[in-house]
């Protein structure tokens, strides 16, 4: 059996310590210690600080993986760098929204490999392949990067996972929620939806000189042939690659995600955020779906849902809290705000306007306008809610 791999959470670290988000716990990490334990592999989470700072943390294992963001970079190299003095041998794996620049990473950490969009089948093959113990054809494994020499290797993308994969197959692992530091008061968040429905693109020229060539794809009522740009532009709005690397929605099944927040609870954790792009998006529609504002919300599933998760003990007596965060304002009724308000109470959910401005939103490949925001704070408020409204300054 492989040795025990250390899993480094450095995600929104920076350059090495959290500035904000201090009290937050993605999936990212617990998902790729749920792959690791579907194999019998040891492991365990670490925050990147602790690495960084307390480097007795690294040892007894034999094998790293570095979840990050983009932003990341910087405390990538270090902690990689960090290992390669500590230990003559062993794995490093990279992966998370980090990957969406893989030739940068690949020069500038040289990782053994980088795990690029989802992670689970991809991991999962490596480790069948005896990734930890032999050399295998990582070529021959698709949704990944490697170093051959000075060359950066990129493999063909991997097919994206169904909702039946990311609900039954790959689980996030529970119990390694213990790893963290103050676990019991940490927002933690447990996947509702993964993938954004925002197909629209920017129209600004791209930084290799890519311009929308106005095909009216991503204003088609096909939902396919929004998928389609001759122009090879990534979707999604022109800051976020969230669509462009995960795809379109895919909704966890309600018993995955109710069995996950209970054991949760059942360990020690009181604070459980839905994490999705865009909440609203859970189980609407039919696949693909890449139209971020029609059809509406599923009400239904939302209500079954919140109803099942709010019955669970902790929720219901109130020693414990659920919330969600994101979603898109054109998609918020008063039909919606029932819904939370029934089942929430005070939750504050969060809203992106990004620009008051609605041709620099459509510019830069937004949905909605500032009217459907403006409108949507409006019903939130009447319901009782507290939202939050997020700008990017010098977007």
């Amino acid at each position: 059996m492989s040795g025990q791999v250390l899993i480094v959470d450095a995600l929104s670290v920076g350059s090495g310590r959290r500035g904000s988000s201090r009290d937050s716990i993605g999936c990212g990490p617990r998902t790729v210690a749920g792959v690791m334990e579907r194999h019998g592999i040891p492991c365990r989470i670490r925050r990147a600080e602790d690495v960084l700072f307390a480097r007795a943390r690294t040892r007894g294992f034999e094998h790293l993986a570095i979840s990050a963001m983009t932003m990341d970079l910087p405390a990538t190299q270090s902690i990689a760098a960090l290992w390669r003095r500590t230990h003559a041998r062993g794995r490093i794996i990279v992966g998370g929204p980090i990957a969406s620049r893989p030739h940068d990473v690949l020069r500038e950490v040289r990782p053994d490999v980088l795990v690029i969009g989802e992670g689970e089948a991809t991991l999962d093959e490596l480790l069948l392949a005896g990734f930890l113990e032999e050399n295998v054809d990582r070529a021959s494994i698709a949704g990944i990067g490697f170093m051959h020499g000075n060359s950066p290797i990129v493999t063909e993308p991997r097919a994206l996972l169904s909702a039946a994969d990311i609900s039954t197959l790959y689980q996030p692992s529970r119990v390694r929620i213990v790893d963290y530091p103050a676990y019991q008061a940490s927002r933690v968040y447990v996947e509702a939806v993964r993938g954004c429905s925002n197909f629209r693109r920017t129209s600004l020229t791209l930084p290799d000189g890519r311009k929308c060539s106005d095909c009216s794809n991503c204003d088609s009522d096909d939902a396919h042939e929004r998928l389609d740009c001759p122009e090879n532009i990534p979707p999604g709005c022109g800051f976020c690659s969230v669509p462009a690397v995960w795809g379109s929605p895919r909704s966890r099944f309600q018993q995955s995600i109710v069995d996950e927040v209970r054991e949760l609870l059942n360990l020690g954790v009181h604070r459980i955020v839905l994490e999705a792009p865009g909440f609203l998006d859970y189980m609407r529609g039919s696949e693909p779906l890449t139209d971020p504002c029609q059809p509406p919300a599923n009400l239904e599933a939302l209500t079954k849902l919140l109803k099942e998760l709010t019955s669970l003990p902790q929720l219901s007596e109130g020693t414990a809290h659920l919330s969600i965060e994101n979603l898109k304002a054109c998609l918020f009724t008063d039909e919606v705000a029932d819904v939370f308000s029934k089942h929430l109470g005070d939750t504050a959910p969060n809203i992106g306007i990004e620009t008051g401005s609605e041709q620099h939103m459509r510019q830069i490949g937004k949905c909605g306008s500032p009217q459907d925001v403006v409108r949507a704070v409006k019903i939130a408020r009447a319901h009782g809610m507290s939202p939050y409204v997020y700008f990017i300054y010098g977007l």
